[in-house]
């Protein structure tokens, strides 16, 4: 028996701005590999960069799955972030002896 479904597409726009251009691209790059090989049917990303502003256009079939969809990519910008805070910091201090 085929399964059949009557939902409409689930879809959601969600704006992050960064402090700067260069982080907000260094981020974007980031997650354009992921994007790419995603091969889940039912499930659709697309990011653009204006700016310091990352524009994440997430579409799936049901509810919960957009919303897991974007906890993940919320989580991945979180943890890029602090990632790219560390670097700088670490980047910054210098040490004399």
């Amino acid at each position: 028996m085929k399964k059949t479904s009557n939902t409409k597409d689930q879809v959601a726009i969600v704006q992050i701005g960064n402090s700067s251009d260069k982080i907000a691209k260094t981020i974007h790059q980031a997650l354009i590999p992921e994007i790419q090989t995603s091969n889940l049917k039912d499930l659709h990303v697309k990011v653009q960069r204006i700016g310091n502003l990352l524009i994440f256009h997430f579409k799936s079939n049901n509810t919960a799955t957009l919303r897991a969809l974007i906890n993940s990519y919320l989580r991945w910008v979180i943890t890029l972030t602090k990632s790219i805070d560390v670097i700088n910091l670490k980047n910054s201090i210098t040490i004399y002896i």
